[in-house]
């Protein structure tokens, strides 16, 4: 479930450099009603402070400009399906996923000859990285029976 709300995010983000606050809220409850329905309570809470701290490590993020409000957002609800223990891998997940990401964006970008630059249609849709991350965390998480 979680794979196909983020690579809508994703699109999302790509086509509209926006993403929705509803999608953020559904895939945020959905997590945490699967973690729950799949690891209890306890699991349950880890994956709610997970979500607590993702938010504010977005907030820090977006606060210094290098994220917009929806990829913070995104992120938060992205950590809502793992346990807090998940933290690192989830951003080191994201954190080489955005690195690919920019390496591509910029090579397209440059070989289009589009200028790189600010502005609305020149953003990152970071959204992609996060929602790629998302996903590659959470299989390997459950491949090794880890969150």
């Amino acid at each position: 479930m979680y794979s196909g709300l983020a690579i809508f995010a994703a699109v999302s983000d790509v086509r509209r450099r926006t993403i929705p606050n509803y999608l953020n809220a559904v895939i945020a409850l959905g997590g945490l009603v699967s973690v729950f329905a799949l690891g209890g309570s306890a699991e349950a809470l880890s994956a709610a402070g997970h979500f607590a701290v993702a938010l504010a490590i977005g907030l820090g993020i977006y606060a210094l400009g290098m994220w917009g409000g929806g990829d913070a957002k995104f992120y938060a609800a992205s950590s809502a399906w793992l346990v807090l223990g998940e933290l690192p891998r989830l951003i080191v997940g994201i954190s080489l996923a955005g690195l690919l990401l920019v390496i591509v964006w910029f090579t397209v970008r440059r070989l289009s000859g589009k200028a790189v630059s600010r502005g609305k249609a020149g953003d990152l849709p970071y959204g992609v990285a996060i929602a790629a991350g998302g996903i590659v965390t959470m299989a390997t998480s459950a491949l090794t029976g880890a969150g």
